[in-house]
């Protein structure tokens, strides 16, 4: 009977799904990648033997290029044919002419320069706008109020086998879950996806400034009960990151593609930002009240983030204020709870800044804006 064994030589026609890697011959259509081969040593090689042999077939008309040189002029005020004088300095529709990761290094060194970190009480923080006026400010918890919360993420761990695609595919960053509602690409709207990922760059620093000062353990941290379906990540759980950059996003996409807060489009939106943040506490990785604050975190900063792609001499934008020791112990995650000042969320505080002029803080991110805009114009938003 052990011959039976043999079969499990059978299992090696799992081989052939080898073949979906045929699929990569789709590839040939995108023939902009082949710059990509200018590392090639070989590659390097025949353009030095193809310039050479070209400058001997051209001879004696090498030396007269700049009669025959009338390039299109990618940079304004000079006249001249072919061009005498250098680009204006800082400009920002040079940024049409870099790579997209150093537009985005650029974009994120404004964001970052608009910033300033404070505590302005015992176990408080607040981040603020360099001219003073608020953005966020969060008070942590009580340990009684963590611990008080421990049912409620048992209680969660019920509906994980149905959501364990989503848990596991909802690692940073969600983009399918977005492109999917709507219908981004990265050859038809680059910039817009541009825009999310210096959003989300930024929010992913923001949000790690706060945990890593507020310093609150994660629910596996208190119990051995919780055992979480993934490997807890080496950092602090409040606010929770996954729902701070859910809501980024939403409200962002919101704000570019034209939507009011009760559009269906808006609203398949906020129940994808929910969903992703649900399923942190599901997974075991989050209480409820992380999620609440990263709710109010992500939807505040981008608030902020849109104020100084499009604001001007008399820009405001809402700042919020999250009192974690108010938070009922007993309260569940529920996204649709208000976000601006309620009687039944008196942990939640929110008000228009002063007026401020961001007219030239922004002026590269404001370039992005731009151009997203345009892409969700022409999709028809």
């Amino acid at each position: 009977m052990a011959g039976y064994a043999g079969y499990a030589g059978y299992a090696g026609y799992a081989g052939y799904a080898g073949y979906a890697g045929y699929a990569g011959y789709a590839g040939y259509a995108g023939l902009g990648g082949l710059a990509s081969a200018m590392g090639d040593p070989f590659l390097s090689q025949a353009l030095l033997r193809s310039r050479d042999g070209t400058f001997q077939e051209v001879g004696s008309q090498q030396a007269n290029w700049q009669a025959q040189w009338s390039p299109v002029k990618r940079w304004a005020g000079d006249a001249a044919t072919p061009p005498t004088a250098l680009p204006a300095c800082d400009q920002p529709a040079q940024l049409a002419w870099w790579e997209a990761h150093i537009r985005g290094f650029l974009c994120e060194f404004e964001l970052l320069s608009q910033f300033k970190f404070e505590s302005p009480a015992a176990e408080t923080y607040k981040l603020s706008h360099i001219g003073g006026q608020p953005i966020v400010t969060i008070k942590r918890p009580t340990r009684d109020i963590f611990e008080q919360q421990l049912p409620l993420v048992e209680s969660w761990a019920t509906r994980r086998e149905d959501r364990i695609p989503e848990i596991s595919t909802q690692m940073l960053p969600q983009i399918p879950f977005w492109t999917s509602i709507c219908n981004l690409h990265p050859q038809r709207t680059p910039k817009t996806l541009e825009l999310i990922e210096i959003a989300l760059r930024i929010t992913m620093i923001v949000v790690m400034r706060f945990k890593h000062a507020l310093a609150c353990p994660r629910p596996v941290e208190y119990s051995p009960n919780i055992q979480p379906i993934l490997l807890t990540p080496g950092y602090s759980a409040l606010p929770s990151g996954h729902a701070t950059e859910s809501h980024m996003v939403a409200r962002l996409l919101q704000e570019l593609m034209g939507q009011n807060a009760n559009s269906p489009l808006s609203a398949q939106m906020q129940g994808v930002a929910a969903r992703i943040t649900d399923n942190r506490v599901a997974a075991g990785l989050h209480f409820p009240v992380d999620n609440v604050s990263g709710r109010l975190l992500g939807d505040t900063l981008a608030g902020f983030f849109v104020t100084l792609c499009t604001g001007g001499a008399s820009a405001t934008w809402k700042s919020r204020t999250f009192t974690g020791t108010g938070f009922p112990p007993a309260q569940d995650w529920d996204p649709t709870e208000t976000l601006d000042p309620n009687p039944a969320t008196a942990y939640i505080g929110s008000a228009d800044t002063a007026q401020v002029d961001v007219t030239a803080l922004a002026p590269m991110l404001k370039w992005l804006w731009t151009q997203a805009r345009t892409e969700q114009t022409n999709s028809g938003f």
